[in-house]
């Protein structure tokens, strides 16, 4: 979001005229409880992040239903964490976009450090710095 054009984005607590904001919108964040309908309605791609407490994981379901359709790209968040799926190829560089994207998102008079890990699996997981990635290719 830090180099992106801050005309063609924005973030709202609360809107009015739902059919007027998704005609408006390219892409829509959002979670994926009763604004699943919406989007199935408004036929927007979006980019859905489930609240991992609702009631019978009823969010990530509407999300894995949009997902496997390809209307949507679901991220998962697992107790204040973030889960991404991403190729081998590409990790070191969007590994390297997420720290920095979730460091400077707010400007706050304090540091915010991001930790990052990565493995095929749950067992596997181990810290990962893309930093280190990059000096030892280089």
């Amino acid at each position: 979001a830090s180099e992106a054009d801050a005309a063609r984005w924005r973030v709202e607590a609360f809107l009015e005229d739902m059919p007027q904001q998704y005609g408006a919108a390219d892409l829509v964040l959002a979670r994926s409880g009763s604004t699943f309908a919406e989007l199935c309605a408004a036929g927007k791609p979006s980019l859905l992040v489930p609240f991992a407490a609702a009631a019978d994981d009823h969010q990530r379901k509407n999300a894995e239903v949009l997902e496997q359709a390809s209307a949507a790209v679901m991220l998962l968040q697992i107790h204040d964490e973030l889960i991404f799926e991403v190729e081998r190829a590409v990790l070191p560089a969007v590994a390297a976009a997420i720290k920095h994207e979730m460091e400077h998102a707010l400007e706050l008079s304090v540091p915010i450090e991001a930790t990052l890990k990565t493995g095929a699996n749950w067992y596997d997981v181990a810290s990962f710095d893309p930093d280190e990635v990059e000096a030892e290719s280089a």
